[in-house]
């Protein structure tokens, strides 16, 4: 139970930063909405609360980096960024589009690229710093001597060691059967291409908007992308995606996008709920160590749900074509610059609504 207390806290503050971005563009009660269908999401809840997984500690340092980056506070976006990846690699995901953002603010505002360079650079090196311990095993006489990369090296072998082209979700692999074949030469350059051709593809369609919600919707997209065709993918890369995509349509009032985060809301959490019941988690068959189920070769639920995820995410790319190429971009008002004194301002509201309520019940 302790140990499932961060991610709680976590999901907490995922939930108040999506009901305050969306709050600063549109009434409270609009924004609580959207906030709660993410605090009731079923994969979410379940991911956080039966698997007590780090993504939530991560999602919410993801959720902290894109509000500096709409904000436009370049310094703490690195930062934020930075602690997410301390609790997992699979932020690395998300590196392209936040490289690509520094980059982009460099080249437009030179003022701004002291602080960006000088922050990055003191991440990095608290990064680096921070890791080490989770590295001691390099320290030992018969290691090989990886020097000054020794972070680095250790978290290489994490990444290698799930090599399988996909573990636990529903993706393009799966109607193939392949889920649980490890992946080839060919097939990870095969996938690095797709990537290059996304990262690509992102930036003409930035360079032709620059609208700051752009940025929500390559990295949902991203996401996305890798849980259907990157090498290991897991089910949770999806449901990160799924929820950056809430974000965007709230903040966006796209139709499409929230018909798109219905469905893979839904896949998400059949492909999460399939998982738990074939380990035998729900039965508490999990106490004995046998863990998570990986994929069941050729398993026609898989195959399914995965042709439905599969034709959602290319019918998610037209929509994200159409918007950023051909659709009117919707800019959206800054955040309040201090955070602490609105959420007081919002207890002391709340506070005096309930007081007058509970007066007329007297």
């Amino acid at each position: 139970m302790l140990i499932r207390i961060p991610n709680i806290i976590a999901d907490l503050a995922t939930c108040y930063m999506i009901y305050k971005l969306i709050a600063s563009n549109y009434n409270h009660k609009y924004s609580a909405v959207i906030a709660g269908i993410y605090a009731l999401l079923p994969a979410m809840f379940t991911a956080s609360v039966s698997w007590g997984m780090n993504m939530s500690i991560s999602l919410a340092f993801l959720l902290a980096t894109i509000n500096f980056m709409i904000e436009k506070k370049h310094v703490y976006v690195p930062i934020m960024y930075t602690l997410g990846l301390m609790f997992s690699n699979f932020m690395l995901i998300a590196l392209p589009v936040i490289v690509g953002y520094e980059i982009f603010f460099c080249i437009k505002d030179k003022k701004a690229l002291l602080p960006i360079i000088i922050s990055s650079v003191a991440s990095f090196v608290v990064f680096y710093c921070l890791a080490i311990p989770f590295a001691v095993d390099y320290f030992a006489e018969n290691s090989k001597p990886n020097g000054g990369i020794l972070v680095f090296s250790k978290m290489l072998e994490n990444i290698k060691a799930n090599n399988l082209v996909s573990n636990s979700s529903f993706n393009f692999y799966a109607i193939f059967g392949l889920g649980n074949n490890a992946a080839t030469a060919p097939m990870i350059i095969i996938i690095a291409l797709i990537m290059i051709l996304f990262i690509i593809f992102g930036v003409y369609l930035f360079s032709k908007t620059r609208n700051r919600l752009d940025y929500i919707l390559l990295l949902a997209m991203s996401f996305i992308l890798w849980s259907v065709f990157g090498v290991g993918s897991k089910v949770e890369y999806t449901l990160i995606g799924t929820v950056l995509l809430l974000l965007y349509a709230g903040l966006k009032l796209e139709k499409r996008v929230f018909r798109v985060f219905g469905v893979l809301s839904v896949t998400n959490f059949i492909n999460t709920a399939v998982i738990l019941t074939k380990s035998g988690a729900i039965n508490f068959a999990f106490l004995d160590g046998t863990g998570l189920s990986i994929l069941y070769k050729l398993d026609p639920l898989y195959i399914i749900g995965s042709l439905i995820t599969l034709g959602t995410v290319i019918y998610m790319l037209w929509v994200m074509y159409d918007i950023m190429a051909n659709g009117v971009e919707k800019e959206i008002k800054p955040m309040p610059d201090n955070l602490i004194n609105e959420l007081k301002e919002d207890f002391y509201h709340n506070k005096n609504k309930f007081i007058k309520m509970f007066e007329r019940k007297k």
